[in-house]
């Protein structure tokens, strides 16, 4: 196992495990980046035969992002390596950070400096149950923080035309929009950076209190040009920049991860016409599956007026050591 924290210089090593072995939406290089917060350490904890985990640290926790980037069979595994590692007896321990990519000379942290109190978690329902029943007894997992749904479409039942009754609703709010409204699409990287950093901000403002809200992954999509995205989009109406669609091809699969659909309320029926854009880009482009990304009870109720999906979760909680 070892730690590294020049995440740029180091991104071929993500990049290889993540192309062996992803198969989480989230595995992805520049999401994993700019998913970080400015008083964390990003750092790359990468096992012997590629597998990987992708990691944030501040003095008291480590946060795992996402899945490990593992074979099935190793997922519990190097996660048990991992909590036993940075949660076991400070007194023993020492870890080590690569300043730099593979084969640089470690920088060591004094013993028990690089222990913490607790590792954060977001594992999917499997990885999760393997985990715990596997977990070793001097280490204790703490109760679920929330749940996240997430639905994903199937594009090849997507009917474009939104036919049926199901579909009434729906099939009006966007004919309705379009004969209001001029619709345009374009290449976000193509848009001014000053039209889309609106968006988060506006969005943010609109979500209800209650919401987990975060616009800094965002703002740092717009700042640099959308890297990591397979696809981003600014949709334009009546020559506004009105919102953006964007997202990558999950690893390994042929299914497609909406990372961002951001809206700013300008028009009434604009998120619906903005998702409906998405799916019938994504069903023209060959992806069979369309992941819509994680989100509570009330957001994906919402998210299923599209079509057909199935619903997998993942769970955010914490693992400790028994005192």
């Amino acid at each position: 196992m070892e730690f590294y924290t020049d995440i740029e210089k180091s991104r071929p090593l993500i990049e290889e495990s993540i192309g062996r072995f992803g198969y989480a939406p989230e595995h992805n290089t520049d999401h994993y980046i700019y998913s970080g917060a400015d008083y964390k350490e990003t750092i790359l904890v990468r096992f012997e035969d590629g597998s990987a985990l992708l990691t944030h640290r501040d003095p008291k926790t480590w946060d795992v992002f996402s899945e490990p980037v593992a074979s099935p069979e190793r997922r519990a595994a190097i996660l048990i390596e991992f909590l036993q590692y940075v949660l076991g007896d400070a007194s023993q321990k020492k870890v080590e950070l690569h300043a730099q990519s593979h084969g640089a000379e470690p920088r060591t942290v004094p013993p028990g400096a690089g222990l913490v109190r607790r590792v954060n978690l977001e594992l999917h329902e499997r990885t999760r149950r393997e985990l715990l029943g596997a977990l070793p007894k001097n280490l204790r997992a703490r109760s679920i923080n929330y749940t996240l749904l997430w639905p994903v479409f199937d594009l090849t039942k997507f009917d474009t035309f939104l036919a049926g009754g199901r579909y009434k609703d729906l099939r009006n709010a966007k004919v309705k929009f379009y004969r209001e409204h001029r619709v345009e699409v374009r290449d976000a990287r193509e848009v001014s950076k000053e039209a889309l950093r609106a968006i988060p901000k506006v969005w943010k403002s609109m979500r209800r209190a209650s919401d987990r809200v975060y616009t800094a992954m965002y703002d740092a999509y717009i700042e640099n040009d959308f890297r990591g995205t397979t696809y981003a989009r600014a949709f334009i109406v009546d020559g506004h920049v009105a919102g953006i669609n964007a997202g990558w091809a999950i690893p390994n699969s042929t299914t497609y991860y909406a990372a961002i659909g951001l809206h700013d309320y300008s028009s009434k029926d604009l998120g619906d016409a903005l998702n409906l854009e998405d799916l019938a880009f994504l069903k023209a482009a060959g992806f069979t599956h369309a992941d819509f990304a994680g989100g509570e009870k009330a957001l994906t109720t919402y998210k299923l007026k599209f079509g057909e999906a199935r619903i997998y979760k993942s769970f955010i909680f914490s693992v400790a050591r028994r005192q």
